[in-house]
């Protein structure tokens, strides 16, 4: 990785820290975990001050471990230090999608870094009890999920009983998680913002696919097929989504043609062209992160508060819904891989489309 003109070397990316800055750890090959706090670079963009001087402490540090001047803790053999290792090379563990991967692997870290000496034989659902006393909420549930993984493996490998077998997820307050769009919201936005502006363009594609940023991102026109399908594999699931582009339309999608024609005069009137669809105004291909925040940015300035890219997954998936598709074809468009959230769409929105006669204008 390069900052401030200098390249930094060993550096891993690890998730992302509360304030939306990507978290790093000082990581040299063949180095195996637990690894010293001082790796940990702080919650600072790479060419920051505090960043680059924590990097260089971490390097001073791995210089002098090479040296023998300073002995780092053994991996002992039967730890869960050890178990982790093995863990993260499982093919388990290969098998999570790139960004749940990051994230497991980070809490994972951050559970090794306390308790890595600790021997796998030992290990009751009270210890893990404790390690998610640490947390509440989302962040407890998120822990959790760590947890369960790694227990699978600990009972494969170690033979030892699952320790998170009676364990319970942490109480959360029940949420529609983001809003979806209405129909109104969209024509606002359409209104406020010109076919040639980038955030025009974010929100077409958002608009028509239902895919999630990180696929967004990703979109251009080496996805387009011959025959005219949008065709791609998600990052999340690694599952396949076909979505009509340049070809006929399903009947129950036909109701939308003129958004997919909109999609295509955006991104014809665009003045900057990339290999993405969606990129900066320097050429530069957007991350799914901070494309998020930033589409999120331009919803609020425009009035639109509380609307975000991913709500724009759930309108289309609620839009093919009052367009009578079935189960499948929606989770064929947008790619869920549950199909009882997409019943749960079809129930909610069905029963407003009986009381108000059946018209296919209803309001999301």
């Amino acid at each position: 990785m390069r900052g401030s003109g200098v390249w930094l070397r060993h550096l891993n990316p690890a998730g992302w820290h509360k304030n939306g800055t990507e978290r790093f750890y000082f990581r040299p090959k063949k180095e195996r975990s637990p690894f010293p706090p001082e790796w940990r670079m702080p919650a600072q963009p790479p060419h920051h001050p505090a960043f680059l001087s924590a990097y260089a402490k971490a390097w001073d540090l791995w210089v002098l471990m090479q040296d023998g001047e300073v002995v780092q803790d053994p991996v002992y053999a039967g730890s869960l230090a050890e178990a982790a290792v093995g863990y993260k090379a499982s093919h388990a563990f290969s098998l999570y999608a790139v960004r749940t991967r990051n994230q497991r692997q980070a809490k994972l870290e951050g559970m090794i870094d306390l308790y890595g000496k600790a021997p796998v034989a030992q290990l009751e659902e009270k210890h893990v009890q404790k390690d998610l006393s640490r947390f509440t909420g989302h962040a407890q549930i998120g822990h959790l999920k760590m947890w369960r993984g790694f227990a699978k493996y600990l009972k494969t490998e170690y033979g030892i009983a699952d320790p998170t077998r009676d364990i319970d997820k942490a109480v959360v307050a029940q949420s529609d998680g983001h809003e979806p769009w209405s129909m109104d919201d969209v024509a606002h936005f359409r209104k406020l913002y010109q076919i040639d502006q980038p955030v025009r363009l974010a929100l077409e594609l958002l608009y028509w696919t239902g895919a999630r940023c990180g696929d967004a991102v990703r979109l251009g026109r080496g996805h387009v097929t011959r025959d005219g399908w949008l065709s791609f594999k998600q990052n999340k699931t690694g599952g396949q989504v076909d979505i009509p582009f340049n070809r006929a339309l399903p009947d129950f999608a036909k109701v939308d043609a003129g958004d997919l024609s909109m999609l295509h005069d955006t991104i014809n009137a665009q003045a900057v062209k990339h290999i993405t669809f969606l990129c900066t105004k320097k050429g530069a291909s957007r991350s799914g992160h901070s494309f998020s925040k930033w589409f999120a940015e331009k919803s609020r300035e425009i009035g639109l508060d509380n609307r975000t890219a991913h709500g724009l997954r759930k309108s289309r998936a609620i839009r093919w819904a009052e367009s009578n598709a079935t189960t499948l074809q929606i989770g064929a468009w947008t790619g869920h891989t549950s199909l009882s959230e997409i019943e749960r769409y079809i129930r909610k929105y069905s029963r407003r489309q009986a009381l108000s006669g059946g018209a296919k204008s209803i309001q999301m």
